[in-house]
């Protein structure tokens, strides 16, 4: 099965048919298998996000780094203004990361399922 870049996974297709499983073994309510499997996607989800955010700050400081050292018309690119506004703009973007990754931790720890789940009641 072909996969968005992660050729490692070895992914592929698999179908169920006939399949009967005794009452004992059911994991979660009887045709309610889906949101069980689709579970298992939050964790997967969350990791990706940290190693985003991860490499997110790896490249700001390498970039921050290499302005610092490379010198332009006589003095180091990092005293250029637009350079110094781009590298706020990243910095911002990782820092929004940042913070919306610690209050989807915080949500996921303190919040019960019911309380994620809830919809707003519109007028």
């Amino acid at each position: 099965m072909h996969t968005g870049g992660a050729v490692q996974s070895m992914s592929t297709y698999f179908t169920f048919e006939d399949v009967k499983v005794p009452v004992e073994n059911l994991i979660g309510k009887e045709n309610e298998g889906f949101k069980v499997f689709m579970t298992n996607f939050n964790h997967e989800r969350l990791g990706i996000a940290i190693q985003s955010l991860r490499f997110s700050r790896i490249c700001l400081e390498d970039v921050v780094r290499y302005t610092c050292k490379r010198v332009v018309y006589g003095k180091p690119l990092i005293e250029q203004p637009v350079v110094r506004y781009k590298l706020s703009h990243m910095a911002r973007m990782v820092e929004s990361q940042q913070a919306w990754l610690e209050s989807l931790i915080y949500q996921s720890k303190v919040l019960t399922h019911d309380q994620v789940f809830l919809v707003p009641k519109v007028c």
